[in-house]
């Protein structure tokens, strides 16, 4: 509970924190925000999608749900946080 706790309200905290005066932050600041603002806004259409599945649909193990609705939003902020570390700290070839 506490998981989904801070993917629906911690996560967006601190993407608001970390959006603020976003264009003096480091470029690998600036990659893990946008990344973990990605990462996140996909991880909360998915737990929205499965959280809207008809009890009848449900089987005994439903784990995808569970796991959409209590952890997904949370480490995919962090997935995609981490990949926009990765990918703003490449260089551009110069055209």
């Amino acid at each position: 509970m506490i998981a989904m706790l801070i993917g629906l309200f911690g996560i967006p905290s601190v993407l608001l924190w970390a959006g603020h005066h976003l264009r003096r932050k480091s470029r690998g600041m600036r990659g893990a925000f946008w990344g973990g603002l990605a990462g996140h806004t996909v991880a909360a259409l998915l737990a929205v999608f499965y959280s809207m599945v008809p009890p009848e649909a449900w089987t005994a193990s439903d784990t995808l749900r569970g796991f959409a609705g209590f952890y997904l939003m949370m480490l995919g902020a962090l997935i995609g946080a981490v990949l926009g570390v990765m990918l703003a700290g490449r260089s551009h070839p110069k055209v």
